[in-house]
């Protein structure tokens, strides 16, 4: 099969384009804050650099989030609280995307908030119109929660909330299963928090039909944005090559990972093998940048 046909490659280029996004919209606020201060700080959460007992509490609040979703799925049967959470989330960030961009084209805040508010409603309300477009607003999505939390953090808090993260994915998929029934309510309801290689699983009806039918692939919301939240403090600290060793890494990282689950079929936590890809990128950028300033 071509490299372009595969299911992997799709799911791989929908990681890497949310990574560059993510890179388009930091570049836009670092201009925004150069354009104007007092709307950079009143737009952006606040700096908390390296708040790692803040960053800690972020990830406990995650796990709520989950275990409230959870039980509201086993004990009331229903979609609702997800589906809310869909709502809510995708509004919010896709505003939060658009207000820099609006903001750069019109120099008032005002107008810009306005626009970037229905252009956030719109697209919110049209994302099951059509499947493509849910994938690109769930990657533009992620990119912009990546960054805007990013911000917020330095370096090293940043770096111990993804290693609790990639530790959680990976009991919550291997001890609770619990992600499993998640994703399995995310993939049912067809919502906003992962990218889909195809519209849903299409059910084989004849022999023939199986050699042909496309490998259904998922890749969640947590382990798209896990890269797009260093590349702030990376950035700032390391510089740009560094971030784009980061980016690379970790998206070979994603293809290799969907092969071998493709090839073995079996479910794997993402986000475990997609931290370790983006800090060793991180780390031969470093070296790379090193080498050259010598």
């Amino acid at each position: 099969m071509n490299f372009f046909d595969k299911t992997q490659t799709k799911i791989f280029f929908l990681f890497f384009s949310s990574q560059i996004i993510a890179l388009l919209y930091f570049f836009s606020l670092l201009f925004i804050a150069s354009l104007d201060k007092e709307f950079f700080e009143n737009f952006s959460i606040p700096v908390l650099k390296d708040d790692i007992l803040f960053a800690i509490l972020l990830f406990f609040y995650i796990i709520f989030i989950a275990i409230l979703n959870l039980l509201f799925l086993k004990f009331f049967r229903s979609f609702l609280l997800l589906k809310i959470f869909e709502f809510i989330s995708l509004f919010f960030t896709l505003t939060l995307f658009s207000l820099p961009f609006i903001f750069i084209l019109s120099k008032d805040p005002l107008v810009a908030f306005a626009i970037s508010l229905l252009i956030g409603l719109f697209f919110t309300l049209v994302k099951d119109k059509f499947f493509q477009i849910k994938n690109i607003l769930v990657v533009i999505s992620c990119a912009t929660i990546g960054i805007l939390v990013g911000f917020s953090f330095g370096f090293i808090a940043i770096l111990i909330f993804s290693i609790l993260l990639a530790i959680y994915d990976f009991l919550a998929v291997f001890k609770t299963r619990h992600m499993l029934a998640l994703a399995q309510a995310i993939i049912s309801q067809k919502l906003a928090f992962a990218i889909f290689s195809q519209p849903q699983p299409k059910a084989v009806k004849a022999k023939a039909q199986e050699t042909k039918k496309e490998q259904f692939l998922v890749l969640g919301g947590g382990d798209i944005l896990a890269v797009s939240l260093f590349i702030p403090s990376v950035f700032l600290e390391f510089g740009l090559l560094a971030v784009v060793f980061m980016i690379l890494s970790s998206s070979l990282g994603v293809y290799l990972l969907l092969d071998f689950s493709i090839k073995n079929k079996v479910a794997l936590p993402a986000l475990p093998p997609i931290f370790f890809s983006a800090m060793l990128g991180l780390v031969l950028g470093v070296l790379f940048s090193n080498l050259m300033l010598l």
